[in-house]
């Protein structure tokens, strides 16, 4: 299952981040993005993956967005 968003942000690049479903979880990888990724505060390290349970709020550079699953 792919899905793809597309946001007109120009501090976020085309492949900042990703969010994968792997085994029943969601989680986000940091695509050694410029301008990082945050997960409800916290930094994702380049290359590595951050769950993504419940609400959370995924900030990529400068921009929030809460996470529902």
């Amino acid at each position: 299952m792919d899905w793809n968003l597309i946001f007109q942000f120009t501090n976020i690049s085309r492949t900042h981040a990703t969010i994968v479903y792997r085994n029943g979880a969601f989680a986000i990888v940091d695509n050694n993005a410029t301008n990082g990724t945050n997960v409800n505060g916290v930094a994702v390290p380049a290359g590595k993956e951050r769950a993504l349970t419940g609400n959370k709020t995924i900030r990529l550079a400068d921009e929030e967005f809460l996470f529902r699953a």
